[in-house]
């Protein structure tokens, strides 16, 4: 559906722009690498390469313990090598390229789906309207709960719900303020208005779309929660 859509497109544009800043690495590097082979270079022509004999420092080597231990081993083994001293004033200060803050894709929503699906065989733990998350752990309450919010959102709008045909159904009504008219599994919305809770998982589904619709919201942002990422829910 759209949402997941749009999902997808996000953490499409993500690893592209994941793949751009390795790019820029490698070019970085690419660059320090032919910088230090140049000062090198540069360092041993201008004869500023320095050689030092790291078992010798500069002490009395009579009197430094390390420096006759090192002597040691250099007699048994050879003599250690040279190390060579770079003059690093003639490399030019590198600005490295820092990534772009990118959105922590291991920490997801939950998965949720849209009113378009089909509930039979399924089990809510909770739905969002006007990005609210509210928990409902059957159709029925769902129902309920979606009408309660809508009531305070627009309690006149509510209350004219039963006044509409197309908010009915054809033999039985969906919205009442007379509970005769509703069955025994009738719940009063804002003590003035009952709706029906005798119907299945898609009946509801529909009659929720139908709600959303006459209060002008999307019903592609209303999103349901299943049982299973209740875990995810209530954490």
């Amino acid at each position: 559906d759209k949402y997941r859509k749009q999902k997808d497109f996000e953490k499409l544009r993500f690893y592209i722009g994941v793949n751009e800043e390795i790019e820029e690495y490698i070019k970085t590097i690419d660059n320090l690498l032919d910088i230090f082979n140049n000062a090198n270079t540069n360092s041993v022509n201008n004869g500023s390469v320095e050689e030092i004999d790291i078992h010798t420092d500069g002490k009395d080597a009579e009197n430094d313990t390390d420096t006759e231990v090192r002597k040691t081993l250099s007699e048994s083994f050879g003599p250690f090598p040279l190390v060579q001293k770079i003059n690093l004033d003639s490399v030019k200060d590198i600005k490295l390229v820092t990534p772009k803050k990118q959105p922590d894709l291991t920490i997801c929503e939950p998965e949720s789906h849209s009113l378009y699906e089909s509930f039979l065989h399924k089990k809510p733990c909770g739905f969002k309207i006007d990005e609210k998350l509210i928990r409902a752990d059957t159709w029925q309450k769902m129902l309920v709960k979606t009408c309660e919010y809508l009531f305070y959102k627009d309690e006149k709008l509510f209350l004219s719900l039963e006044h509409k045909e197309h908010m009915n159904g054809s033999s039985k009504k969906y919205f009442s303020s007379n509970p005769d008219d509703m069955t025994k599994r009738a719940k009063m919305i804002g003590g003035k208005m009952y709706v029906e809770l005798n119907q299945g998982a898609n009946l509801i589904r529909n009659l929720v779309k139908r709600l959303l619709k006459e209060y002008g919201m999307s019903v592609v942002d209303y999103r349901v929660y299943y049982s299973d990422v209740k875990h995810l829910i209530e954490a």
